[in-house]
């Protein structure tokens, strides 16, 4: 199995004491490929469902497919204890 990760970036904007906006953007990584050794479906983490969690070598990876609403902000920060990657929405 394999998975296109998308280009990852981030965006930071904040608000000065005088109303003027500031913005930065940082690419954090490039659209790539991710193969995978094998994968299981619909794997239960703690108090969450993951979609796919895909395996090579020693590495996991969990894998959320975003088909009608993305990853909600309970379930990243799930992920992230478990220090599983979240990138992306």
């Amino acid at each position: 199995m394999a998975v296109m990760v998308p280009e990852m970036r981030v965006r930071v904007a904040a608000k000065t004491a005088a109303g003027v906006w500031h913005s930065r953007e940082q690419l954090l990584g490039v659209p790539r490929m991710v193969r995978f050794d094998t994968c299981d479906i619909e794997v239960t983490l703690g108090a969450v469902r993951v979609d796919v969690v895909g395996y090579r070598g020693e590495r996991t990876m969990a894998v959320e497919i975003f088909v009608t609403h993305c990853v909600d902000e309970d379930k990243v920060a799930v992920l992230n204890v478990r220090s599983c990657r979240t990138d992306g929405r």
